[in-house]
């Protein structure tokens, strides 16, 4: 029994040992690759990652460069290219090690495709286009990313997700189900890549104040009552901003969060705490409670 007992704590140590070893290697952010860094959680990450002393390398199809932070440590390497293919990231990857001299130990996946319609009106090519871009692209990059970054010891993937990932919302159908099969996605890397030193998660964010969100209501009939609606929906009273979303990407990035892996976090203002939330409603419900509830007393 004590042989047993002894045999599980060399065990225990030595994966203590190797979770020291994959703490080492993330805790030199040397370089990032950031898919979709042009605008929006991109951008914002960009700009934090830079601050605290990575090279970060970003891939857009957009030609513009983020506004880059005075004072960052970090440099910053832009691609006007598609993240969702192969060969793109055979070359950003070659251009890190020509660039920094290593290859990332940090990936965020921000790029993605919308596309508004139901099952029944989506054509082929739309369902293509948003898979090709918000799930085959990052398969491809993990394909070619993992070995290498496990060659280093370890590092991080991060998705920026969507609320949609967990609960379908109407006429987006196609881009709700690609967010539901890249969690599956981060999951699976997650588990099939946790003992070598990588870390894979996700962020969940709600309706955020970027180019793509807006995009999306100005295509409502009604923008701005679409507007009013989504931000009423939110607990939070507000629509989130881009560094909302960028702070808990840059801490799942970071050693700060070595203990989570496989993990999808809500970034929502409290859109997904409930199943509705009624502004109104609950303001009149409270106010009546505390009526009720003075009368009680006063009895």
């Amino acid at each position: 029994m004590h042989g047993e007992l002894n045999q599980r704590l060399r065990g225990s140590l030595t994966l203590r040992m190797g979770d020291e070893m994959n703490l080492a290697a993330q805790s030199s952010p040397d370089v990032a690759i950031i898919a979709g860094s042009s605008s929006g959680v991109g951008a914002a990450t960009v700009a934090r990652m830079m601050s605290r002393g990575v090279n970060v390398l970003g891939i857009d199809r957009s030609d513009v460069v983020p506004t880059l932070p005075l004072g960052a440590t970090g440099k910053y390497t832009h691609v006007t290219a598609d993240a969702g293919s192969e060969k793109v990231w055979l070359d950003v990857l070659e251009k890190c090690r020509s660039l920094y001299g290593a290859d990332p130990n940090s990936i965020v996946f921000c790029a993605a495709v919308l596309v508004i319609g139901s099952v029944v009106t989506l054509d082929e090519k739309a369902w293509h286009d948003i898979f090709e871009t918000n799930v085959f692209g990052p398969a491809r990059a993990l394909r070619n990313v993992i070995p290498r970054m496990a060659a280093r010891g370890g590092g991080t993937v991060v998705f920026v997700n969507s609320s949609v990932g967990h609960m379908a919302e109407q006429n987006l159908a196609a881009y709700s189900a690609s967010k539901g099969a890249g969690l599956m996605l981060m999951k699976s890397a997650a588990v099939d890549h946790a003992r070598q030193g990588i870390r894979v998660n996700a962020v969940c964010p709600g309706s955020i104040m970027t180019p793509f969100f807006l995009r999306h209501v100005d295509a409502a009939p009604n923008p701005k009552e679409f507007l009013e609606t989504k931000t009423s929906r939110h607990p939070a009273g507000r629509l989130l901003e881009p560094d909302d979303v960028a702070a808990v990407v840059d801490f799942l990035a970071s050693p700060a969060s070595l203990g989570m892996t496989g993990v999808a976090v809500p970034v929502d203002g409290g859109l997904t705490a409930a199943y509705d939330f009624y502004v109104d409603q609950a303001l009149e419900e409270a106010e009546e409670s505390q009526r009720r509830f003075s009368i009680t007393e006063n009895k």
